[in-house]
């Protein structure tokens, strides 16, 4: 007989959880350097990227503090470092006007990161009006790829252009979280149960030391 009930309340509380449902949320984080560097650099031609450890999450945007001028041209994008595979990009964006501060690209299409690292990139249509703040650091370089400006290679190959130094430059990403509509089960087994196969029963509080 207490099996039976055992069962039913189990029976109870799966239903109860298939209406709640599975609930989760996201949270956002970066991986790069967030503070404004203390001189700049003209940034252009080159496909200038630093090695910054991800984790796992969707790649979201990639943001850069800088100073730029009417008609600087730029993008962004993440690789791979272990194959210099091309992970993610932004479209490419001109400035209309003259300004300093950080400023954020979105991916064309977000991607999914692991715990594994990765080049953050910038990319100048040309060698004028865009400056890119960054800091002395002796754990980290500044890697460079001479290409002919246009659609992303599909792979990076990179050589050190600028030892101990990091730009001021980082990536966004989302982290899903576990569950958040979770079932409370003590609701669930303290019911009150009247009768079973005949036999009746007080509210119950536990069974067999199940709370």
């Amino acid at each position: 007989m207490i099996k039976k009930l055992k069962f039913v309340l189990l029976a109870i509380a799966i239903l109860v959880s298939s209406i709640l449902g599975p609930s989760v949320s996201a949270t956002t984080s970066t991986f790069g350097y967030t503070t404004k560097g203390t001189n700049y650099w003209n940034v252009g031609y080159v496909i200038y990227g630093e090695i910054w450890r991800g984790s796992p999450g969707i790649a979201t945007s990639i943001s850069v503090y800088c100073k730029r001028s009417s008609g600087t041209t730029s993008k962004y994008a993440l690789y791979k470092v272990s194959d210099g595979s091309f992970v993610a990009g932004s479209p490419e964006s001109t400035w209309v006007y003259v300004g300093e501060g950080w400023e954020t690209w979105s991916f064309s299409t977000p991607a999914t990161i692991e715990d594994v690292d990765y080049y953050i990139c910038v990319w100048r249509k040309k060698y004028a009006n865009y400056l890119v703040w960054h800091v002395s650091d002796s754990s980290t370089d500044i890697w460079g790829q001479t290409v002919t400006y246009g659609a992303w290679p599909s792979t990076y190959s990179p050589s050190i252009v600028y030892a101990d130094r990091k730009f001021s430059m980082y990536c966004t990403y989302t982290v899903a979280e576990g569950p958040t509509n979770l079932l409370n089960v003590d609701s669930v087994i303290k019911v009150n149960v009247k009768t079973l196969d005949g036999v009746t029963y007080g509210p119950v509080k536990s069974l067999d030391g199940i709370q």
